[in-house]
Order: structure tokens, then C-alpha cells, then sequence
């Protein structure tokens, strides 16, 4: 069993894998055969056949799906790296250039770890060799003078255990210590910024390591387990029935539509909210985390943001509801959005964004607010003037002033940090916008659409025809055609090869847009790599590159300590 981003696999007692969740890029698409251990990165996958051969599949642009023709013992995958054991104890990474070739000397290596930049290696005296951009550091033993039996990485620490049982993590330049709980455990798992262990009575536990030296309480996950595997969103938990218990979020969850008659509708992510024709907000997906609830009252809007909603009332009021987390303070908890705030007066129209939302005011005016800090004015600055139209993204926002002109500007003062071209609006008079850090469109008075993003420098590809509504989602977008015939296109510019591209300090995946099914629509709103479309009956359709999960394997939610955690780091960017 494995785990990426997403996306989980399964190796089954015949040999096959079976594969399950985002699927955008061949992911979920495991091949036939007949293997003996599969593992997962952030968008691809590796199995080892019976001969020992490295077979892959998924995103390739950093040729992390493309294994040389050694003969391996064991493999290993994160991010866009995989590595494997060769059958003379010789580790050999493909994928991230940084690792290509015989990346680590070590005597005898019997484990390794890919990480998204460092990757580590367990040699055959219990010594850890690992290196992060051509780096090399090594860590002889344990604390306690014990070799090491087992490693793995995340994104910025390294964990091992030793032959007691004993789990110790440092950070990704095995310089500093960071937490890890007591006990005795018989395995370790871990990915992004999580790390799970496993102790003889089969009870998994996972925490967030970090630079306190203290010894981490470890949030217990499951019981009656045999094997653990952990992503960035997901702990699953093999039982000894051969069934899979996985905690956190279900890939395939926005599929489960609702039934029903509809107004409105918000996707992002891997959720979505709709208002029924009864004014009733209904949601469905992963809504991680659930706490706090869907306010009362009739609404006629909703809008979604990364981990909190805002809804229009039928008086015109806004109120919103979810978590957010006061960045500028790590040992803070996650705040109640409703209780935090709620902007006053009255709205035309609401939008959210990351770690704020903005609003049109009845009179044309906009307003913008943020959830970051309990203590200080939510208020944050947007810009003067009479508008007809807003969108919220990541940490900026967009808007079509009365006289027909775009409008983009930062929310937080990360135009320097992330200098998008999200503010190189295109000229022309305008109706509405949507927009989004990869590739944001606009409506033109006439009904065509023009799209500008980071990853087309300027003009994106847009499409032809006339349309009545649109959105855009993570470099790909969507729109209603005036024949009420629904179309999606790529926003990314084809000069690139590839559809992982840096942004800031980060690598991002690219979505190619989903096949469109055929219908008649009204509105139409997207998540990381779905579609979630209202037809002209009233009736939700939600489709893309997902595959649901096999029967066997059940999801449930975060323990809430767990979560709070995951809260913080979510909202660490």
C-alpha cells in the first residue's frame, strides 16, 4: 500500500496494483503485471515486478516515471524523485535532476528514502548516509548507540528508527533535532510534512515533526493495523482483513453529488457547496476541516475559499463559516471564521480567497477582509471606486470596474514575493472575471474571453465562441457558451513541456482540463481537477480525472488534534 498526493495504490494478494483518487496524469492508470511492492510520489508511481524491474507511470516531466534498466530490492518515490536498492545494495535515484545517477555511497544500503529534495539511505551497520543538492551528511547511530533499522523523509526532516524501536527526526540537513514521540514502534511511514508510526499491538499514530526538542505527542489514527502509508492529505491503515482504513482526505469524495434542485454553486479543491432552491447551503466532498458550521439563515450565494466558505444571504448579509489560522502566531489555534467575522452592511456578491475574501457592496463599492488575525482590523486594503464584478484568489483578488476595466491587486503584500503577471490585466471593457494564480479570464463585454496568467507570460490561450460564464482552476479553465453548451481549455502556454513549473519556492502541477460531458448548463465552478457544473434543469454534475476508490477501502476524518495541526500547516505560505 502507498500513498501520494491525492492518489493511493494498492498491491493485491494475486500480485496486481490497483490505484485510486486524482488521475490527471495517468496516476491511478496502474499497469498489468505482477508485482511485489509499489510506491508513490507526488504524481506518479513505481512498482517492482518479479524480476525486479522498476516499472512506472504517471507525470514524467521530470522523468521520475522513466526507472533505468538495473535490477532492484526495493524502491522508493516522493515528490517528482524515485530511487531504488539494485540487487548489489547500490542506490540509484531517477526524476529530480539533482538525484540522477548513483547518488549516495553507501556500504551495503538495505533501505532508502526519496524525498522531494533530500533523500536518504540505510546502510547494512545501521548508518544513515543522505544528501539535499549535492550535500552529502551522515548520522553514524542513534542517540542511544543503536543502529538505525528503518528511514524515511519528508518534506523538511528526515525520520529513523532504530533497533529498539525508538523513533528520532532531524531536519532535511540532519543539523537540527525535531520531535518525535516516545515508544516503541515497528514502523514508520512518512511524507510532506507529516510522520506516522506503527507499534506491535497495531495501533498507528502521526504528528507534524518540528524544531522543538520536546517529544511530540503523536495523535493515535487507528487500531487492528498491519502496515502504514502516508501523503501530504491522507493516512491509510492496512487491516488484517485486507481491507484499507484511511483517514483524512477521500480523492474521489466531490464526486458523491447530491440530489436535488439548485441556484448556485462553489467547487475548489476537493469540495464543493450549492444553494438549493430552498436557500439551503449543502456541501459535499472533503470538507476538512468540519468544524464550524454552515451559519442559519436563506442564502442565494456561496463561495469557497482554501479552508473557509462565505455565503450571501437572501437580505443581502454576508456570513461566513470555517477555519483559519493566524499565521504570524505558530502557537495559535485555528480560529472560528464565524465567530472572527462577518462583514457588516449590505452585498451584491461575495469571494474568498486564501486567507481573505472580498465583497461587493450594493452601492458598487468593494471590500476586502481577512481571517489571519483574531486581534487586529480584518480589514484590508482594496481599491476605490464603483465596480460590477470581483474574484478572490490565492493572496490577490480581481474585479471589472462600472466603467468595464480590470482591476488585479494583492491582498497581503506578496507582489514581490510572487510577482505573477495575475496584475497584467488585459485591455478592453469587461462583465465578469475569474481568477486564479495560474491563469485567470475575464468575460468582454461582446461574450468572448480573453485570459492572461504566470504561466503565459501576458495572453494565455483562450477559446473561441461567445459565453455566459466562466472559472478558472489550477491552470486550466471552464465556461458556459450562450448555447448553454459547456467548453474547458488549458490556460498554460504550450511553450512549456512540461505542466510542473516553479512558483516561488514551490513546484506545481498543472491540471489539463477535464472532458467535458454534454448538457445543458447554467454555471459551472472547478476544484484542483474536476468540474462541478449546475444544468439548466437545476441538477449538479461533478466529473474529472478521478478515479473512486475500489470497494474495501473506507475513509474517515482527522482526529481533531491531528487536524488542528494540519490547520496550521496549511496555512504556512
Amino acid at each position: 500500500m502507498t500513498a501520494g498526493v491525492g492518489f493511493a495504490c494498492g498491491l493485491v494478494d494475486d500480485g496486481s496494483v490497483e490505484c485510486w483518487g486524482s488521475n490527471y496524469a495517468g496516476q491511478a492508470d496502474a499497469p498489468d503485471g505482477e508485482f511485489t511492492q509499489v510506491v508513490a510520489g507526488a504524481s506518479h508511481a513505481c512498482a517492482l515486478d518479479a524480476e525486479g524491474s522498476a516499472v512506472c507511470w504517471g507525470q514524467d516531466a521530470y522523468w521520475q516515471a522513466s526507472p533505468p534498466t538495473e535490477r532492484f530490492v526495493k524502491l522508493s518515490a516522493s515528490g517528482f524523485s524515485s530511487c531504488g536498492i539494485t540487487t548489489d545494495a547500490a542506490v540509484v535515484c531517477w526524476g529530480n535532476a539533482q538525484f540522477d545517477g548513483d547518488a549516495l555511497a553507501t556500504a551495503g544500503a538495505i533501505d532508502v528514502a526519496a524525498g522531494i529534495d533530500h533523500i536518504c539511505a540505510l546502510d547494512q551497520g545501521g548508518a544513515l548516509t543522505c544528501m539535499d543538492g549535492g550535500a552529502v551528511s551522515s548520522i553514524p547511530s542513534a542517540e542511544a548507540g543503536n543502529g538505525f533499522i528503518a528511514v524515511d523523509v519528508g518534506e523538511l526532516f528526515t525520520c529513523a528508527l532504530d533497533e529498539d524501536g525508538a523513533v528520532a527526526c532531524w531536519d532535511r540537513f540532519q543539523q537540527l533535532p525535531m520531535s518525535a514521540p516516545a515508544g516503541s514502534y515497528t514502523q514508520l511511514q512518512a511524507q510532506g510534512q507529516m510522520a506516522c508510526v506503527l507499534d506491535a499491538e497495531g495501533s498507528g499514530s502521526c504528528w507534524l515533526p518540528d524544531r522543538e526538542e520536546s517529544v511530540a505527542d503523536a495523535v493515535r489514527v487507528g487500531s487492528g493495523l498491519t502496515s502504514l502509508a502516508v501523503s501530504s492529505t491522507t493516512v491509510c491503515g492496512l487491516e488484517s482483513s485486507g481491507g484499507i482504513r484511511c483517514w483524512g482526505e477521500d480523492p474521489a469524495a466531490i464526486l458523491s453529488v447530491p440530489s436535488g434542485e439548485f441556484i448556485d454553486l462553489a467547487s475548489t479543491n476537493a469540495r464543493a457547496c450549492a444553494i438549493s432552491v430552498g436557500n439551503e447551503v449543502v456541501c459535499w466532498g472533503n470538507q476538512f476541516p468540519t468544524g464550524g458550521g454552515i451559519p442559519e439563515g436563506d442564502f442565494s450565494e456561496v463561495s469557497l475559499g482554501f479552508w473557509h466558505n462565505c455565503g450571501l444571504r437572501t437580505d443581502q448579509t454576508v456570513a461566513c463559516w470555517g477555519f483559519a489560522w493566524n499565521a504570524s502566531d505558530p502557537a495559535s489555534s485555528p480560529l472560528d471564521v464565524g465567530a472572527h467575522w462577518s462583514a457588516p452592511g449590505a452585498f451584491k456578491t461575495v469571494s474568498t480567497g486564501t486567507h481573505h475574501a472580498c465583497g461587493l457592496r450594493s452601492d458598487g463599492t468593494v471590500d476586502c477582509w481577512s481571517f489571519e488575525d483574531s486581534g487586529a482590523d480584518p480589514s484590508v486594503e482594496a481599491p476605490t471606486g464603483s465596480f460590477q464584478a470581483v474574484s478572490s484568489t490565492l493572496n490577490a483578488a480581481c474585479g471589472v470596474r462600472a466603467t468595464g476595466e480590470l482591476i488585479c491587486w494583492d491582498i497581503f503584500g506578496f507582489e514581490d514575493q510572487f510577482s505573477d503577471p495575475i496584475y497584467e490585466v488585459p485591455e478592453g471593457e469587461f462583465t465578469q472575471v475569474a481568477a486564479d494564480s495560474f491563469g485567470s479570464c475575464a468575460v468582454r463585454v461582446s461574450g468572448e474571453v480573453a485570459c492572461w496568467g504566470s504561466f503565459s507570460h501576458g495572453e494565455a490561450p483562450s477559446p473561441d465562441g461567445r459565453f455566459t460564464d466562466i472559472a478558472a482552476s489550477n491552470g486550466f479553465a471552464c465556461g458556459v457558451r450562450v448555447d448553454e453548451a459547456l467548453a474547458c481549455w488549458s490556460t498554460a502556454d504550450d511553450q512549456f513541456g512540461s505542466r510542473i513549473l516553479p512558483f516561488g519556492l514551490f513546484n506545481v502541477g498543472l491540471v489539463e482540463p477535464p472532458e467535458v460531458p454534454p448538457g445543458e448548463y447554467r454555471q459551472v465552478s472547478l476544484g484542483f481537477d474536476h468540474v462541478c457544473a449546475l444544468a439548466t434543469d437545476g441538477t449538479i454534475r461533478c466529473w474529472g480525472a478521478l478515479t473512486p476508490p475500489p470497494g474495501g477501502v473506507v475513509y474517515e476524518e482527522f482526529p481533531t488534534p491531528l487536524a488542528e495541526q494540519r490547520i496550521r500547516v496549511g496555512f504556512a505560505f
